[in-house]
C-alpha cells in the first residue's frame, strides 16, 4: 500500500535529527524506528527520508480494518534491490 510523499517536481530535501535517541532508534544511514498507533493499535513505524511515499504491509492494513482502494500495479524497488508490486492504496491513515 502506498501514499505519495511528493509531488511530481518537487524537490526531496534531506531529513536530519540531532537527538534520535528522544525520538527512536536509527536503522540504515537514512532511517529511523518510532512507535506509534494506528486504529489505537501499537505498530512500529520505519521513517525513510529517502523514500519518495509511505508503505504499510497488506496483513496489517487487512488486520486493522483500513481500506484498501484498488490501483493499477505499481512496482517498488526497495533499499536492498529487490522489487514488491503495491496492491493499492490507503489514504487519511493517521499515525
Amino acid at each position: 500500500m502506498l501514499e505519495g510523499a511528493l509531488v511530481e517536481g518537487e524537490e526531496e530535501e534531506d531529513m536530519k535529527c540531532k537527538s534520535m535517541g528522544v525520538l527512536g532508534s536509527m536503522g540504515g544511514q537514512r532511517t529511523m524506528n518510532i512507535e506509534g498507533k494506528i486504529v489505537e493499535v501499537d505498530v512500529l513505524v520505519l521513517i525513510d527520508s529517502g523514500a519518495t511515499h509511505n508503505f504499510i504491509s497488506p496483513q496489517i492494513s487487512t488486520a486493522l480494518g483500513l481500506n484498501i482502494t484498488p490501483m493499477s500495479e505499481k512496482s517498488v524497488k526497495l533499499g536492498d534491490g529487490h522489487q514488491i508490486k503495491s496492491q493499492g492504496i490507503c489514504k487519511d491513515i493517521k499515525i
